[in-house]
């Protein structure tokens, strides 16, 4: 499993070097979570995304030059009562969002920054 999972990584980040070349991007870093892979040109201040959607990827590029302001959105898992008293609340976390707004008022951007799984959640238990 490690393997294939090694090797879909691969891919994607073959992916993610072959659209940065054609759109002129040097990455100075980048992240792949999930069906999600994006690279940050610090230079020319554009973050390209590319994600998996049924088997197909579709990519698009964020010029920071555009973004109004960043934000952080954090999700939790439903929390019944009593149970903060049992466990913290970082232990409910799901997910963590970066939102990207922009000057021009066009939709919101959220790129996933941490997700976590329920089963690394039950070992810390």
């Amino acid at each position: 499993m490690r393997n294939r999972n090694s090797k879909f990584n691969k891919i994607k980040y073959s992916l993610l070097s072959k659209l940065g070349s054609m759109f002129n991007l040097s990455f100075s870093s980048h992240e792949l979570l999930d069906e999600k892979i994006f690279g940050v040109d610090g230079i020319k201040r554009k973050v390209l995304v590319v994600e998996e959607n049924n088997g197909s990827n579709s990519s698009y590029i964020i010029e920071m030059d555009k973004v109004k302001s960043i934000s952080m959105k954090t999700v939790y898992d439903s929390i019944k009562p009593e149970e903060l008293r049992k466990r913290r609340l970082e232990e409910f976390l799901k997910t963590i969002h970066l939102q990207f707004e922009f000057i021009d008022g066009r939709e919101v951007v959220a790129l996933p920054f941490l997700k976590t799984k329920k089963i690394i959640l039950k070992i810390c238990l």
